[in-house]
């Protein structure tokens, strides 16, 4: 939590390149952050959310599923 405040990222969804456990059950008791994977990522999460906060390689499957 204290990174995502140092980042100023309150209201934010993690896309990851695949699912993340780990990532996934710490961020789930965190108000306004949610967590993704690359392929189950949708325009109403995106929308949901303020910021986007985002792994190069899930940012390179979407181009790729979008391409």
């Amino acid at each position: 939590m204290a990174q995502l405040k140092a980042l100023e990222l309150n209201n934010v969804l993690i896309l990851t390149e695949e699912q993340d456990k780990n990532l996934y059950l710490a961020a789930r008791n965190l108000h306004q952050v949610n967590v993704s994977d690359a392929m189950a990522v949708d325009p109403v999460n995106l929308i949901k959310h303020e910021k986007v906060l985002i792994t190069v390689p899930a940012l390179k499957k979407i181009e790729e599923r979008l391409a």
